[in-house]
């Protein structure tokens, strides 16, 4: 009765949901039971009883009722415990003495703070792993809409180099991508020209110093097959969480 289960089979049944819960549940409470003695009854109550607080804690956290948070958590492991002491009353006469005067106070003042450190850990590496699958998520449909999408999609870095060109876009300029890495917009030339409007590309150029968001600005491409071509592109500033200026990213047709 008196190790880490209870921390660890509540966050077991809190954080691996009803399954991972059960099997721990089964591993724990087969053991105590097999073990036997008079405290096997208590013992195997002791699992159970973790794993469905936790579930329980579990349910509330998806219902939208209640966070996982140091607070929530310290509480939490106080109720489990709590709950664990006083299943020790059912221990034999003999123990239960004994038990609650040495045992039940360092188990509540030890256990609790425990069970909140791991939690803490736990959701922290399940908000990455949600992250991380989020992320997947997001660059697929990226790469969906890319591959449906009748424009071309582009980025610049902070010293406003390209630094992405879709594929598509060699199909649209007839040019290939991977020699325009790391080409600034002036070094175009003679694959893209301006319209011979001055004005445009000075008002062009305060934009991109200003770091600010452009549209529909015009480029003349000389596409080796088709001649002259019209290419007007699109772009947006890219700021990072520290508010750092990380590049351009924008589409073209």
């Amino acid at each position: 009765i008196f190790d880490t289960r209870s921390v660890m089979l509540s966050m077991a049944g809190l954080f691996g949901g009803p399954v991972i819960g059960g099997i721990a549940a089964a591993i724990a409470g087969g053991y105590r039971a097999w073990l036997g003695g008079g405290g096997a009854p208590v013992g195997v109550a002791v699992v159970l009883s973790c794993v469905l607080l936790g579930l329980a804690y579990r349910h509330c956290h998806r219902r939208g009722w209640l966070k996982i948070g140091i607070p929530q958590l310290l509480a939490f492991g106080l109720v489990v415990h709590l709950v664990v002491v006083y299943q020790f009353t059912f221990l034999p006469a003999d123990v239960v003495g004994k038990v609650m005067e040495n045992i039940a106070l360092p188990l509540i003042l030890a256990f609790t703070p425990a069970t909140a450190l791991l939690g803490t850990l736990l959701h922290s590496i399940e908000l990455q792993i949600q992250t991380a699958a989020s992320l997947a998520v997001s660059e697929r449909r990226f790469k969906e809409i890319a591959e449906s999408a009748s424009d071309w999609i582009w980025e610049m870095g902070p010293d406003l180099r390209f630094t992405y060109f879709y594929d598509a876009d060699q199909d649209l300029m007839d040019f290939d991508r991977t020699k325009q890495i790391g080409w600034k917009r002036e070094d175009g030339v003679p694959q893209f020209e301006l319209d011979g409007n001055p004005q445009k590309w000075a008002a062009h150029n305060a934009d991109l110093e200003a770091r600010r968001p452009f549209r529909n600005f015009e480029y003349i491409s000389s596409a080796p097959q088709d001649g002259l071509r019209y290419v007007r592109i699109n772009g947006t500033p890219v700021f990072g969480t520290d508010g750092s200026f990380l590049g351009y990213r924008g589409t073209g047709t």
